[in-house]
């Protein structure tokens, strides 16, 4: 009787652990199924890469403020070219990463008509004079102390999205964004085809262009 007793209380034991183990597994599963829902981001648009048709573009970008050494923009001022904005900053990591990419694509492009602009955010004068001055990103930026040049953005980008860049047409409407670092043939392709566009001016111009450089 004594060894059918320790018989099956030791299979009552092994029972009780497996339903532990399995119970202890069930919510460690659960826990991280949950957590990896939270961190995803409920409007997938927000991220990444957006090109907007022609016809679907709005209202051309009024943008402008004071640069880096205390000049006046107005991008209103580059209608009929191509305008690339660059959201950053001196403490940015990825900021640092894309700059080499943005700086070879500005050089490239910008006797095809192609300016750049960046918006320098959260920082201060010498610390993005600085940077400017080791990555060689010699385009003008404004230097938005109060936000006011990012609150522009924030239909098109998120406002914490840094970096961020955009691509207007000659019209100045935004033709494309992309949320993060910007890889340099992606920006080469996206500024090649609104290039290629057709304008009051050259009506006959592709609508595409080759995305590679």
């Amino acid at each position: 009787m004594e060894a059918e007793r320790r018989k099956a209380g030791g299979r009552w034991w092994v029972t009780f652990v497996v339903i532990l183990t399995t119970g202890v597994l069930v919510f460690v599963g659960l826990r991280s199924w949950l957590s990896a829902e939270a961190d995803t981001p409920s409007d997938t648009t927000s991220t990444g890469l957006t090109i907007v048709a022609p016809d679907q573009r709005g209202e051309p970008l009024a943008l402008s403020g004071q640069t880096l050494d205390e000049q006046s923009l107005d991008i209103a001022d580059w209608r009929g070219d191509v305008v690339v904005i660059n959201l950053w900053g001196s403490w940015c990591g990825p900021c640092r990463e894309e700059a080499p990419g943005l700086v070879r694509v500005w050089r490239s492009t910008r006797e095809q008509g192609v300016r750049f602009v960046g918006i320098d955010v959260k920082d201060n004068r010498a610390a993005a004079n600085a940077y400017v001055n080791h990555f060689g990103t010699d385009y003008p930026s404004i230097f938005d102390e109060d936000a006011s040049a990012q609150l522009v953005l924030a239909g098109h980008v998120p406002v914490n999205a840094i970096p961020s860049t955009l691509v207007l047409d000659r019209e100045g409407r935004v033709a494309a964004t992309v949320v993060g670092p910007v890889d340099e043939d992606t920006l080469r392709g996206l500024v090649t085809d609104v290039l290629a566009e057709p304008t009051a001016g050259n009506p006959s111009a592709p609508t595409t262009a080759s995305s590679g450089s």
